[in-house]
């Protein structure tokens, strides 16, 4: 007998895809429309009108947020192996950009942060990373990020090292007789 009139219930969902539908985007909020999967149009905070048929809809935070990048191991310029791990804070400031030019907006600015850390520590000796870790070091990471993050609408309010310590690395790959620092 249920499954006589179960074509009645999917009919009943075919005919609500033809009706608009409303959505409530937060003040911290932004996102996108994909209008039949190719026009992107933004979404700002409050109600917005979509027709399910043919928009899918995709809201991400935009309020300041914090990302904590995973630990890095790297070298400076004079060969010392450090240990960093870096804190961004940041915002969203084009949602458009942030889900339409990226798949992962968190995972982008993981990616590119860390490049950017890459960069500064690189580039500097260990002396001159200890004895600036909370100024120069930290401007310098933050303006670095914001130049590669600009592109995907995201904003770097501050960046800061959570971790800095000096380290030595071991491989452990194959006979484990190599060491490294």
């Amino acid at each position: 007998m249920d499954t006589a009139f179960a074509w009645v219930g999917e009919l009943v969902r075919w005919m609500v895809c033809w009706v608009p539908r409303l959505g409530l985007c937060r003040a911290t909020h932004g996102g996108v429309r994909f209008i039949r999967g190719a026009k992107v149009k933004r979404i700002w905070p409050g109600l917005y009108v979509y027709w399910p048929l043919i928009t899918e809809v995709e809201v991400i935070p935009t309020a300041r947020q914090s990302i904590n990048l995973p630990p890095q191991t790297l070298v400076t310029k004079d060969g010392r192996s450090v240990f960093i791990s870096v804190v961004y804070t940041v915002e969203i400031t084009d949602p458009v950009k942030a889900i339409g030019h990226a798949w992962d907006t968190v995972d982008t600015i993981n990616d590119i942060g860390a490049t950017a850390a890459v960069q500064i520590v690189t580039s500097r000796t260990f002396a001159e990373l200890r004895d600036n870790l909370a100024g120069e070091v930290c401007e310098e990471l933050a303006k670095e990020a914001q130049k590669l993050l600009k592109p995907y609408g995201v904003k770097i309010l501050q960046g800061r090292l959570s971790d800095f310590a000096e380290c030595r690395v071991f491989r452990l790959i194959g006979d484990g007789a190599a060491s490294y620092g």
